[in-house]
Order: structure tokens, then sequence, then C-alpha cells
């Protein structure tokens, strides 16, 4: 094989070539840059202006969401309360003790069934809202 000899390229010696390219090359490299990082700056601007109108919308559908399952709520502990005041103004009435233990088997048996309706209404109204915000971000 042939060898080839290197040569080190000498910097100075090449800038003395092109005076007029050495001059003007940082003037366009600052240009360029600068030109990218306003394209990247208004690029960044417009995804976090949709990332805020994003948010904004779940955070308005979460708190609509959120004041609907506190009336819920309420409305769940304002009938567990009657329940319980009827099922007692009951028990008071009651002469017997058969009829004290009819009165709670058949209490427990609606609490029961109220405890499943509640929680199925629940379910049902939270998988809404989950399902509305996530439709809502996407």
């Amino acid at each position: 094989m042939t060898s080839v000899e290197h040569k080190p390229a000498d910097p100075v010696s090449f800038l003395a070539l092109v005076p007029a390219k050495t001059i003007d090359h940082p003037a366009a490299v600052a240009k360029k840059a600068q030109a990218q990082s306003t394209t990247a700056l208004v690029k960044f601007a417009a995804a976090a202006e949709d990332t805020g109108r994003m948010l904004d919308a779940i955070v308005e559908n979460t708190r609509a969401k959120n004041i609907e399952i506190s009336m819920k709520t309420l409305a769940a502990l304002r009938a567990n309360a009657d329940a319980e005041f009827s099922h007692l103004k009951a028990l008071l009435g009651a002469k017997l003790p058969s009829e004290v233990i009819e009165l709670q088997s058949s209490f427990l048996r609606k609490r029961v069934e109220m405890w499943v309706e509640q929680g199925r209404a629940f379910q049902a109204l939270t998988t809404r809202t989950m399902a509305q915000a996530f439709t809502a971000s996407s």
C-alpha cells in the first residue's frame, strides 16, 4: 500500500485566504440561530396556549362535575338521615319485641338496597365524569 502524507490544516492560513467570508460568517451564523430560536419560540408559545386552553376546559368540566357529585352526595346523606329518623320513630312506636325485630330486619334490608342503589348511581356518575374529562382532554 502506498502511504499518503497528511498535512494538518493551518486555520490561520485558511482564514487569510478568504477574508470576506471570515467576517460575514459569524453574522450569518448568528442570524440563522436567531431565526431558529424565533421559530422555536413561536411553536412553543402556540403549544403552551393550546395546552392552557385544554387545561381550562378540563378544570371547568371538573368543577361542574365536582358540584354535581357534591349535590348527589348531599342528597344521599339526606336520604340516609331521613331513613334513620323514620326507623328510630318506628322503633319507638313498637310495642312488642317481635315488632322491633321485624322493624330491624326490614330496615336492614332496605338500607342494603339503598346502599347498592346509591353505589351504582355514584359509579355511573364518576364513570361518566371521567369519560368526559378524558374526551375533553384529547
